[in-house]
């Protein structure tokens, strides 16, 4: 079994992907290519995809290939300004939750100039197509109804091929692993969405379409409010931290990392608490900012939340920076 392989791949790439599996081996077919899946790379182990379950983020620990030749990146051949790749992803970020539309997929593969039909609904290729046409930059003629095979014949994309390694028989434990952290969000997430369009009547497909429906919708704080408590969807940073203590308590940290792993974890810990807390702190701003203009238990959920995670992604930060300082490197 295969992995992708961090040492080869960088933020905003896209990476195409291939299985032997029936649906995998249709899509090739009747896409004539012999990649079948389009995913973003977000950077630190995680990438953003639209899939039957909707768009939703994963960790690439938990994503194996049978085969080396599974998967290859395609890279954007000149960035141009600075902040295109993040804007990309953090477009990507906010479909979160939105839901696929298998009917859309099939279309891209006979429309090649029409404009989409379900403009709020996501399939993988046309997500990333999208995500880097916020950034303004056009990969494909036509991102809404762009293909697996039109990402990979892009001009304005770059191959980057052998970016899979063997996995270790404890990463495929750790990648085979059931009801993790992750799925639990992707879940309640879209539990939130399912049961705000019951709730609403509106086609509401993502947290960011959700808190505009708010700011003109206060009748709806309560019914809303309440679907968001109970999902479980606010407790979540908490499963995570009681989870990986370690990587939140230093004292617990030197207890379970061994000693000749302390700055590779710590390096890899510095990373990802540095992305969390650049993003957290925006994400603060935004419902700090929402909340004060618009006195609803909806915005102060989202204020208290990413009040959490803040903090959380800062006691992560301390841990790495100890951990590197005490490696003596």
């Amino acid at each position: 079994m295969y992995l992708l392989d961090l040492d080869k791949i960088q933020p905003g790439d896209i990476i195409l992907t291939r299985s032997e599996h029936r649906s995998s081996v249709f899509i090739q077919q009747q896409g004539n290519c012999k990649y079948s899946h389009a995913i973003l790379y977000a950077g630190e182990s995680s990438y953003i995809e639209a899939d039957g379950l909707g768009v939703h983020a994963m960790n690439s620990a938990r994503k194996l290939f049978d085969s080396p030749d599974d998967a290859i990146a395609l890279r954007l051949k000149q960035i141009g300004e600075a902040g295109v790749i993040q804007r990309a992803v953090d477009f990507a970020r906010t479909l979160i939750g939105t839901e696929y539309s298998p009917a859309e997929a099939r279309r891209s593969v006979r429309e090649t100039d029409a404009p989409a039909i379900e403009t709020n609904r996501q399939y993988c290729s046309r997500l990333v197509a999208m995500a880097y046409q916020s950034a303004q930059v056009t990969l494909v003629k036509n991102p809404d109804y762009s293909t697996v095979k039109d990402l990979l014949d892009s001009d304005h994309l770059d191959h980057i091929e052998h970016i899979l390694r063997e996995a270790s028989q404890p990463e495929v434990d750790n990648a085979n692993e059931r009801n993790t952290i992750l799925e639990k969000q992707i879940n309640d997430t879209n539990q939130i969405l399912d049961q705000a369009r019951n709730t609403t009547q509106k086609d509401i497909q993502d947290l960011s379409q959700l808190t505009e429906f708010m700011q003109y919708n206060p009748e709806f704080d309560k019914p809303i409010s309440d679907i968001i408590r109970s999902s479980g969807y606010l407790d979540n940073w908490n499963i995570e931290m009681e989870k990986n203590l370690h990587h939140y308590n230093y004292d617990v940290f030197i207890k379970k990392v061994p000693k000749h792993e302390t700055r590779e974890v710590g390096v890899m810990l510095l990373k990802i608490s540095t992305t969390n807390l650049e993003r957290f702190k925006q994400m603060l701003v935004v419902y700090t900012s929402l909340a004060t203009q618009f006195p609803l238990e909806y915005f102060n959920l989202f204020k208290e939340l990413y009040t959490n995670l803040v903090e959380t992604a800062t006691k992560m930060r301390v841990v790495a920076l100890t951990a590197i300082a005490s490696s003596g490197v």
